[in-house]
Parts: structure tokens; sequence; C-alpha cells
């Protein structure tokens, strides 16, 4: 028979302590990450739509666009303001 090693026996838990600590850390990682990923992307999409429609607006102001309803009710073309004329050759 072998005699107990009891320092070994030690370090055998401790490192399973610390597999153990390691596993249940990647798996919250694992739920928690997508979440905050998503949470993100979703600001992100808003603040690009917002910073676009402020840009459009202010060059839509600064050609001087009006927008024309369509048959439908959807905005489907420009047309210039009254302070441009446009005569065709």
């Amino acid at each position: 028979m072998e005699p107990f090693d009891e320092a070994l026996d030690r370090r055998i838990w401790s490192l399973a302590a610390t597999r153990l600590q390691w596993q249940k850390r990647i798996s919250e990682t694992r739920r928690r990450l997508p979440l905050e990923i998503e949470t993100m992307i979703l600001e992100l999409m808003e603040e690009q739509k917002a910073a676009e429609a402020e840009e459009t607006a202010s060059l839509q102001e600064e050609i001087g666009f009006d927008q024309v309803e369509g048959d439908m009710g959807q905005s489907t073309m420009l047309t210039l303001s009254r302070s441009v004329s446009l005569t065709m050759v």
C-alpha cells in the first residue's frame, strides 16, 4: 500500500476548486455578454439614425429642399424651394 500524500491531495482539491470558479465565471460571462452587446448595438443604431436624420434635415435646410407628399402619402420626391426657378432649355 502506498503512503497517503496530503500535500498532493490539497493541491488536487485546490486545482479542482479553481477550475470550478473559472467555469462559473465563464458561464456567467456567456450569459451576460450577448445581452450587453445586443443592447449596445441597438443603442448605436438608434444614435446613427438620429444623427442621419439630423444631418439630412440640416442639409435640406442648407440646400433649400422641401418634401412633397406623393399619392400614397409617402415622401416621394424633393423639390426646390420657391427661391430657385428652373427653366427647360
